[in-house]
């Protein structure tokens, strides 16, 4: 049975702690991400993956606050406009292109590899943009700039 109760909107107040707590979050996944690689240490594929998809919602989430504040828009509607953006991640196709065949046709190792990982990087900012619409979908005005 799903719950269809409707959230409460979040205010100014709720919606900045929201910000400040999702960025101390995301800056420590991703901050122990990076400890690791500096440090010499084995990273794998999912510490890798959850890092860097911290990093990219901390990114969004300190552009969403520093943009409200700066055109004076308040963080609610800063929310709206910032969740219509990131909708884009959410929707946008990966490319078309097969990563090539290494040892064929002259495409080396560094191709190949760098081709996974342009893919690998596009599938990560489509799961943050879930991750950050989710977390939107908390506040019912955030979709409304959408429609308009």
């Amino acid at each position: 049975m799903t719950n269809t109760t409707p959230r409460p909107a979040l205010d100014e107040t709720s919606l900045n702690a929201l910000a400040r707590q999702q960025q101390q979050a995301n800056r420590s996944a991703a901050s122990a991400v990076a400890a690791r690689l500096t440090g010499g240490y084995r990273v794998s594929a999912e510490q890798l993956y959850d890092g860097l998809r911290a990093s990219v919602l901390l990114h969004w989430w300190e552009l969403l606050t520093r943009y409200g504040h700066q055109h004076r828009l308040g963080i609610v509607r800063a929310m709206a406009r910032f969740s219509f953006w990131v909708s884009c991640y959410r929707t946008q196709d990966l490319h078309d292109d097969t990563p090539p065949d290494g040892g064929r046709d002259g495409v080396g190792d560094k191709d190949l590899a760098l081709a996974h990982l342009d893919c690998a990087l596009e599938l990560i900012k489509r799961a943050a943009a879930r991750d950050f619409l989710d977390t939107a979908a908390s506040n019912p005005t955030a979709g409304r700039e959408q429609q308009q």
